[in-house]
């Protein structure tokens, strides 16, 4: 996934991975789709910051299907040069739309200016320049980075026979070969902030949004869960609850229409952030008492019982 892109163009992971499912050496992108559908599935491929998939959603009769056509896709991708284009056309208006959604705009400014290094500072869908630039060999080189053996986990789950579809999976993975090496080592960004900035960004919405962000943690740090349990008292876990919620949406005033935290956990890098929505005559109010909720949090143990909610 992203941090692959270290020394690379922003955007090129999920305009890969996006491609996988685009044309093999013994089927077309239509053939795959045709044999997937008919058969009432359904097949789709992409990245997220530290993987690629290809998942395919499929009746038991049929598995036999699926996993000849996974393995075709993960050993023989092509990338055609018409759906390079037809990718490249896609994606250049998915960037042009969207700052249209009001989190993704405020996400997209604060990993701007927090990360100074690492490649999950990158855009996702990568940039106008960098989605002009991509070349087939360099997606070429970038699949045969990405899509190997060595790391990938093949995850099957339902109402199957273990045996038989182990059997098939030996027989149709077998050949798939590929040399073993690791990620490259990523800058440790974890706590790239020494100090309080504010970056605004003026646009013709009416609402205001914010995005609080503070130093993190990383994927492998042991204190992962009581970043979790706290991010739940502040939070709640997936459901509009938690001290957050409370102080802004909860008494006699809804001083936001939104309002959530959640912890990032990168491959040495890591935030915590807030986000919320507003409006301009109460952005400062709604930022005080989230200050406010976060120095309590820093400074007063949590009760027993709110705890054990969490």
């Amino acid at each position: 996934g992203l941090q692959l892109e270290a020394g690379r163009p922003a955007g090129i992971s999920a305009f890969t991975a996006s491609l996988l499912t685009a044309g093999t050496l013994h089927r077309s992108k239509l053939d795959i789709a045709r044999a997937i559908e008919d058969v009432g599935g359904r097949i789709q491929s992409g990245s997220n910051n530290n993987t690629y998939f290809v998942t395919i959603k499929i009746l038991k009769e049929d598995l036999d299907l699926a996993l000849e056509i996974l393995a075709d896709i993960v050993r023989n991708a092509q990338f055609p040069k018409q759906e390079i284009e037809k990718k490249r056309i896609e994606t250049l208006l998915q960037i042009q739309t969207l700052d249209e959604n009001w989190q993704i705009e405020i996400f997209r400014l604060f990993k701007k200016n927090y990360f100074t290094n690492s490649p999950y500072g990158h855009e996702r869908l990568g940039t106008m320049d960098s989605v002009k630039s991509f070349s087939r060999d360099q997606i070429i080189d970038f699949y045969r980075q990405m899509v190997k053996p060595h790391g990938s986990v093949l995850a099957v789950y339902g109402d199957f026979n273990p045996d038989k579809v182990f059997s098939e999976i030996q027989n149709g993975f077998a050949g798939w070969h590929s040399k073993s090496s690791l990620p490259p080592p990523l800058p440790n960004e974890t706590q790239p902030l020494e100090s309080d900035r504010t970056v605004q960004k003026k646009n013709e919405k009416t609402s205001a949004s914010l995005f609080l962000g503070t130093n993190g943690i990383d994927i492998g740090s042991a204190k992962r869960p009581v970043l979790d349990v706290l991010n739940t008292v502040l939070s709640g876990a997936g459901t509009p609850s938690g001290r957050l919620f409370e102080a802004l949406r909860g008494g006699e005033e809804d001083l936001v229409y939104v309002v959530g935290s959640f912890p990032f956990y990168g491959n040495n890098a890591g935030y915590f952030a807030v986000i919320t929505q507003t409006t301009m005559g109460n952005l400062e109010q709604v930022e005080n008492i989230i200050r406010r909720n976060l120095d309590r949090l820093q400074h007063e143990k949590v009760s027993p019982e709110e705890l054990a909610r969490a």
